[in-house]
């Protein structure tokens, strides 16, 4: 084994969260099976920083490999792992539906997100602002919108659209 690899898995291991860091960031572009194993390891670390990363490096993989530690990750008590696990299952529906990876369920996981969403509190319109068609389209990437009812937006809230940048509701 590259003597550089074994340093990076070691430092994986290593007692303080910094230097664990650091090795997966250096590992993010590697695609030996040993540093795969490496980062999905991390996804279970004490130090949520370090399971978020992971989870965000194993999301930027849209193979059928990095698909169960993101869908694990979603039960993080964390919220920002948690998110992190959602972006990467966005790229996974993205390359399916591009073809690129046509052994994923866009049905069953388009489920799954919205039943995890609403469990996170977040509301049915998170995905996009509701007033634009792009919006919308976009939103049911990440969420079936159909299945569920509308609630009401709490009236002062402003959000933005993580789509069109719109900022709702409007002055």
């Amino acid at each position: 084994m590259d003597p550089l690899l074994e340093k990076l898995l070691a430092a994986a291991e290593d007692p303080e969260p910094h230097v664990r860091l650091s090795a997966l960031d250096s590992m993010k572009d590697l695609d030996a099976p040993k540093v795969r194993k490496a980062i999905e390891y991390l996804t279970t670390d004490t130090e949520p920083q370090i399971r978020s990363r992971a989870v965000e490096v194993l999301g930027k993989k849209t193979d059928r490999e990095s698909f169960k530690p993101l869908l694990d990750a979603l039960e993080d008590d964390e919220p920002m792992v948690r998110f992190s696990a959602l972006t990467g299952l966005k790229r996974h529906i993205k390359a399916a539906r591009s073809g690129k990876a046509e052994w994923l369920d866009l049905e069953a996981v388009s489920e799954a997100l919205a039943l995890l969403m609403d469990d996170m509190g977040q509301p049915p319109w998170f995905g996009g602002c509701g007033s634009c068609g792009a919006c919308d389209e976009s939103a049911k990437d990440v969420t079936t919108q159909a299945q569920k009812p509308r609630r009401p937006r709490p009236v002062g809230l402003r959000i933005s659209c993580r789509v069109c940048n719109a900022v709702f509701p409007q002055a």
